[in-house]
């Protein structure tokens, strides 16, 4: 397929795809100030990809991304970072960024793989105190024509892949701003070459939930004993999977109707554990396979206001009751093969049960109950269908629910619980329909009402006022 050159500005461009030392395809972005030497080059990595020269094309790749990243030009610099290369330093700095800001490890696991899948293999070979602006909104602008790898392109042609979502690219924007603000700082580059109007823009994608009806309805419908009290205190106590899964049976008071939740079960990759400090981790679960690269652990929750108590109402006691006297029969038939990790939810061997394993099971009843794909949820939008449910309630009290939902602040309550029902706005145009035509119409009964019309009327028709005195007591006895 013959490369498209594209005109940005006073530059020529073209992206194109090469396979990099260990045969991985990459996308490489190229611009030039000339459309002859633009199109000579792109016709160069044609007759190359035509021959299936793998070796000489990424040559001639590595050759234009040190030249542009200026790694032939000599420094002279006395301090020895503003000569490093970026890949010296975003690892350098990602270990004590992880620490500093106390990094979760799903956190610094993502935070790697960002790093590694997108922002190294653009940025890596280039001199830190070399790159501009003008580089980084190159780096943008490749990284939006980025094809998606992994489930959203299997057994796709390549043109029907989608291409790297703006959240992705949010992602990847606030990790190299806070990078290259320490770069300055640690003296890798003179300046910081990113600012704040260069983050991309993109469209929050707002989560499905479900309206009280719908959550009486699965509560109705699901057999599974273990799957129900989950849904059931996922909505009843805004709680987020990892803590319905993480619940605690020993923190459960039964007699005075609340719970303690103070701590979420998450799966981590071991190498992110190992690197960071274990002090909010409360158990590591044994690995299934020996050369398994995650493992589950009982961590503390999300953040210090996640902690709190959970109150229970009549029908969630009587459902814990149940679950825990299953426990101690479980208990009793598995004997010393019994895992007893004190979990109030977990397989029956006592195992624990992995947050994304219980979405799973939550999203096959939906389908297996015919609810339509546009209304299928995950365990987390039972969260938010729980907080829009108790801000209606509450008339929007939103210190209650968030001391409730554990959230951090009004705003964050406010940022992602704010849409409006359809009812809620049907109600307010009644409402404001009778507040301000009302009135109208009181006016318009009053200035039509002639009383001596009105008895004109009556003398001229005398049937008409033996009705209306019949009519009198009846009306006496309304008022």
């Amino acid at each position: 397929m013959a490369i498209s050159i594209k005109q940005r500005g006073k530059k020529y461009t073209f992206t194109f795809y090469y396979k990099d030392e260990n045969g991985i395809n990459r996308q490489q972005y190229e611009a030039y100030s000339n459309l002859d030497k633009a199109d000579e080059r792109a016709k160069m990595i044609e007759f190359l990809k035509w021959k299936n020269d793998d070796k000489t094309l990424l040559q001639l790749v590595n050759e234009y991304n040190a030249n542009k990243a200026g790694t032939k030009t000599k420094h002279y610099s006395k301090n020895d970072n503003m000569c490093k290369t970026f890949s010296e330093f975003i690892w350098a700095w990602a270990q004590r960024h992880a620490h500093k800001v106390r990094m979760k490890p799903s956190s610094y696991a993502g935070l790697k793989r960002n790093i590694r899948n997108h922002i190294e293999p653009y940025f890596g070979k280039m001199i830190v105190s070399k790159i501009t602006p003008e580089t980084i909104e190159d780096f943008f602008f490749q990284l939006s024509q980025k094809k998606c790898r992994g489930a959203k392109s299997y057994k796709k042609s390549e043109d029907q892949i989608p291409t790297l979502k703006g959240s992705s690219l949010m992602k990847v924007f606030n990790i190299i701003r806070p990078a290259f603000r320490d770069a300055e700082t640690w003296g890798y580059t003179k300046r910081n070459p990113i600012s704040s109007d260069q983050a991309p823009a993109y469209k929050y994608a707002k989560r499905k939930f479900w309206k009280k009806e719908q959550v009486q309805h699965a509560l109705e419908k699901i057999n599974d004993p273990v799957l129900h009290l989950a849904v059931h205190l996922a909505f009843m106590c805004n709680m987020r999977p990892g803590e319905v899964v993480g619940t605690d049976a020993e923190g459960i008071d039964l007699a005075n109707k609340y719970f303690q939740i103070s701590q979420a079960l998450q799966r981590v990759e071991t190498e992110a554990l190992e690197e960071l400090a274990q002090d909010d981790i409360i158990r590591i679960f044994p690995k299934k396979k020996p050369d398994a690269k995650t493992v589950m652990i009982l961590k503390k929750p999300k953040t210090e206001k996640s902690e709190r108590k959970g109150f229970l109402n009549m029908k969630l006691c009587e459902e814990i009751e149940k679950r825990l006297q299953q426990i101690e029969q479980d208990k009793r038939y598995y004997g010393k093969d019994y895992h007893d990790y004190g979990l109030l939810l977990c397989f029956p061997n006592g195992d624990p049960i992995e947050p994304r394993t219980m979405d799973k099971r939550f999203k096959k009843w939906q389908k297996s109950d015919g609810v339509s794909a546009e209304d299928v949820i995950d365990m987390q939008g039972l969260r938010k269908s729980a907080t829009m449910y108790k801000l209606r309630l509450t008339n929007y009290d939103v210190q209650v629910v968030g001391g409730e939902g554990g959230q951090t602040s009004a705003s964050t309550i406010l940022d992602h619980y704010d849409e409006v029902l359809e009812e809620d706005r049907r109600k307010l145009s009644i409402q404001v329909e009778n507040d301000f035509y009302g009135r109208l119409k009181q006016k318009r009964v009053t200035e039509d009402f002639d009383l001596r019309r009105l008895f004109k009327e009556l003398v001229e028709q005398p049937d008409l006022a033996k009705k209306l005195y019949a009519c009198l007591p009846v009306l006496q006895k309304a008022t």
